[in-house]
């Protein structure tokens, strides 16, 4: 007798064969407490935490599912060189050993997507744009908040339908007059 619904993911024993009292004849597994097992490389496990989010795709599917971070390991798992992490899924989303692949969200950052060659730096240390405003040139203070390859993700009053001065912004103080080629 199962101790709740479940689905039988291996069976120990054939049929007509004898077995000790007390050992377990199948392998269950409760349809709606499945977690999703994956390893990701050691150097972007220290980012994830229980709780982050993660958006799960089946192998093969286009439907995703979203999940949540119930654990991740605290050591590289020899075999795969991998460290361990389990998602909770809602019910249904997989069947017991379907693969799939996931996207863990480890933070948000709110801010404007602007060129790395955009953001400047004063002779105090402090980082700003130049935007072009009605011809003239507007030096906007931002705070650099992720910064990654070629693009900046920045904070500050920036006027969203004013252009970013890419060349020779160094050279431009606020107020110049601009033209765009």
């Amino acid at each position: 007798r199962a101790p709740a619904a479940a689905v039988v993911t291996a069976g120990a024993a054939s049929r007509a064969a004898i077995v000790a009292e007390g050992a377990a004849l199948v392998e269950l597994a409760r349809a709606g407490g499945l977690v999703f097992v994956a390893g990701v490389v050691p150097a972007e496990a220290a980012a994830i935490k229980p709780g982050d989010a993660a958006l799960v795709t089946p192998l093969g599917a286009k439907r995703t599912f979203t999940g949540k971070v119930s654990l991740r390991g605290a050591a590289v798992d020899p075999a795969s060189g991998l460290v361990p992490i389990e998602l909770s899924l809602p019910a249904g989303a997989l069947l017991a050993g379907e693969s799939a692949q996931a996207a863990i969200t480890t933070g948000r950052v709110a801010g404007f997507v602007v060129p790395h060659a955009a953001v400047l730096v004063n002779d105090s240390g402090d980082t700003y744009v130049v935007q072009a405003l009605g011809g003239a040139a507007q030096l906007v203070p931002v705070r650099v908040l992720l910064s990654g390859g070629e693009s900046d993700v920045v904070d500050g009053a920036l006027n969203e339908a004013a252009p970013l001065v890419l060349a020779g912004a160094y050279q431009l103080q606020d107020g110049m007059k601009v033209r765009s080629r």
